[in-house]
C-alpha cells in the first residue's frame, strides 16, 4: 500500500540533491544560525537584520532556476522563458552577499562573530549562486548544445558582476530592471565608463566563474536522466 508514496519520496529527494537543495538549505540554515545563536551566546540580540534579507533575495534565482527546469521538462516554454529572466535578474543577488563583507566592524568587541557571522551568509550567496547556475547550465547545455550552455554561464558571470557593483554603488534592486530600465542601463554604462566599478564588476564575474568551477559546475551539467514526477 505504501510502496508508491515511498517511491514518489525517493525521486523527489533524488531530484532534490541532484538540484543541491539540500547542500544550499545547509549552508543558509548556518548563515541563520550565526546571525540568530552567536550573538545571543554573548548577551547580544541579532544586528545586521539586513543580511536575512539579502539571503531571501538570493533564495529568489535559485528557485526560479528549478522552475526553468520543471517547465522546460514539461514543455512549457512560455513559462520556462519568464523563469529564465527572474533568474537572471535576480542571480546578482547570490554573489552579492559576498560584498556584505565590507560592513566587517573592526572595532566590534566580539570580531570573530562579526567575522563568521559575513563569511556563513557570504558562503551561502556562493552555494546558491552555483546551484542555480549548474541547474540552468544543465538545461541550455540539454538544448542547445556545450556551447550553448557555457555561453550562459559567462554571460550569467557578467550580469553578476554588473548588477553587484549597481547594487552596492549605485543601491539599485533587481527589480528595477523591469520598472526603472533606463536607470539601470545608465548605471551599466557608468560602470563600464567607470575604472573602479569596472574593476569590481571583473572581480564578481570572475569569483562566479571560480566558485563555479571549484564547486563542480561543469561536472554537473550534464542533464540528469530521470525528470521529477509530482
Amino acid at each position: 500500500m505504501n510502496e508508491l508514496p515511498m517511491k514518489e519520496l525517493r525521486s523527489t529527494a533524488r531530484w532534490l540533491h541532484q538540484r543541491s537543495a539540500f547542500s544550499v538549505t545547509a549552508a543558509s540554515g548556518l548563515a541563520v544560525a550565526v546571525f540568530l545563536i552567536g550573538p545571543l551566546l554573548v548577551g547580544r540580540l541579532p544586528d545586521q537584520r539586513f543580511l536575512v534579507w539579502n539571503l531571501a533575495l538570493a533564495w529568489i534565482p535559485y528557485v526560479a532556476a528549478l522552475g526553468l527546469d520543471l517547465f522546460d521538462r514539461e514543455r512549457r516554454p512560455l513559462a520556462a522563458l519568464v523563469a529564465a529572466t527572474v533568474w537572471l535578474l535576480f542571480l546578482p543577488n547570490a554573489p552579492y552577499l559576498v560584498s556584505d563583507l565590507t560592513h566587517l566592524q573592526r572595532a566590534s568587541n566580539t570580531p570573530w562573530l562579526e567575522l563568521a557571522r559575513l563569511v556563513a551568509f557570504a558562503w551561502a550567496g556562493c552555494m546558491l549562486a552555483v546551484a542555480s547556475l549548474r541547474i540552468v547550465h544543465r538545461v541550455v547545455a540539454g538544448r542547445g548544445g556545450w556551447l550553448a550552455g557555457w555561453a550562459t554561464v559567462f554571460t550569467a558571470a557578467g550580469v553578476s558582476g554588473v548588477g553587484v557593483v549597481i547594487g552596492r554603488f549605485a543601491r539599485l534592486n533587481s527589480w528595477e530592471a523591469l520598472t526603472h530600465p533606463t536607470v539601470v542601463a545608465a548605471e551599466a554604462i557608468r560602470v563600464a565608463g567607470s575604472r573602479q566599478g569596472l574593476a569590481v564588476a571583473v572581480f564578481f564575474t570572475l569569483l562566479v566563474l571560480v566558485v563555479y568551477a571549484g564547486l563542480g559546475g561543469a561536472a554537473g551539467s550534464a542533464r540528469a536522466p530521470e525528470p521529477f514526477r509530482s
